[in-house]
């Protein structure tokens, strides 16, 4: 009897121990939302950026992007899912369906851009991280049209984030926009090109 409550007193203290070495090994989780269009919604892929993100760092995220979201027709009420979820790291990708469709960066899409970051801010010691869509490289894949209203974006990015104080994260594509093997279409990234945006991200 003797023998077999040692053996239980010895599992548990292992069992006690193994627990504190995890605790003590692993740091805390932070929250991190996303809000974004189908890059960074997963499309055509398994997986979305933030459940790969979730994967390759110690983060609790919550998913607010969807393909075809835009600068133009963001939902403001969907912040209230993000307000509820206090995140410490917010992550904001949206202008490049704005961009396929042509609208040019005018007086009216800087501020819908900026009520966005705005009302992210709201949320007590969130840290705000703009991302731009731009690649350093996809000018070479532009009509000369496009090339022009794509320097205009870019401008926008630089200036929104610099008005707003927030970090901007820009060429997350890491010059592999347009390359086959990181490309699902003409437009999103596969697996591997998701796993240069997450990269580009980590950097933060």
């Amino acid at each position: 009897m003797l023998m077999v409550n040692q053996k239980v007193s010895l599992y548990l203290w292992i069992s006690i121990l193994v627990l504190l070495i995890n605790s003590c090994s692993r740091p805390d989780e932070i929250r991190v939302a996303f809000i974004g269009d189908s890059i960074f919604s997963g499309f055509n892929n398994k997986d979305s950026i933030a459940q790969i993100y979730s994967k390759n760092n110690n983060s609790i995220v919550l998913d607010l992007s969807l393909p075809g979201q835009s600068i133009s027709n963001f939902n403001i009420e969907r912040l209230n899912k993000c307000k509820s979820f206090e995140p410490e790291i917010i992550f904001i990708e949206l202008g490049a369906n704005d961009f396929l469709l042509g609208k040019e960066c005018t007086e009216e899409l800087h501020n819908k851009l900026i009520n966005i970051i705005d009302n992210s801010k709201s949320i007590n010691e969130v840290k705000i991280v703009l991302v731009s869509f731009i690649d350093s490289n996809m000018e070479l894949y532009l009509t000369a049209q496009k090339k022009y209203l794509l320097s205009d974006y870019k401008k926008m990015y630089v200036d929104v984030s610099e008005k707003q104080d927030v970090f901007l994260i820009e060429n997350i594509w890491q010059e592999k926009f347009g390359k086959k093997n990181y490309m699902s279409d003409n437009y999103h990234p596969n697996l591997k090109g998701q796993k240069v945006i997450i990269k580009s991200l980590l950097k933060l």
